[in-house]
């Protein structure tokens, strides 16, 4: 599903980013250590393990509201103080991973993909809003 490549029409391979979850594809400066290639930027690389700790409380969180299919993905409804866009990417990354659905407007999205209110709740919680 990886961007097209000029004018061959070849998908380029595409990795998750671990710090922000994002997709990022192949470029040619990481041609000699692609498989070695963990972070889409300098400043995720920068930033490196610092998101299991929001990642756990995410996950606790959601686990503590079964009752609730989706949650909005905001610090002050899931009850944590961390910045807004670390609690995106800690849901990002946990939706890569298959532990989280991401949703906008009660539909399930691409984590990557999501822009807006995004939502949040446990895989494979199947009740009605």
């Amino acid at each position: 599903m990886g961007r097209r490549n000029g004018g061959s029409g070849a998908a380029l391979p595409e990795k998750v980013c671990e710090t922000c979850g994002r997709r990022f594809s192949w470029r040619k400066k990481w041609a000699r250590d692609w498989e070695a290639v963990r972070y889409c930027s300098k400043r995720c690389r920068g930033t490196r393990g610092q998101g299991a700790e929001v990642d756990g409380q995410l996950l606790e969180v959601l686990a503590a509201r079964p009752g609730r299919r989706w949650t909005a993905l905001t610090p002050v409804s899931i009850g944590l103080s961390v910045a807004p866009e670390t609690l995106r990417q800690a849901a990002r990354r946990l939706a890569t991973q298959g532990r989280v659905e991401l949703g906008v407007g009660g539909r399930v999205v691409d984590p990557t993909a999501a822009r807006g209110a995004v939502e949040v709740r446990l895989s494979g919680t199947t009740q009605r809003r």
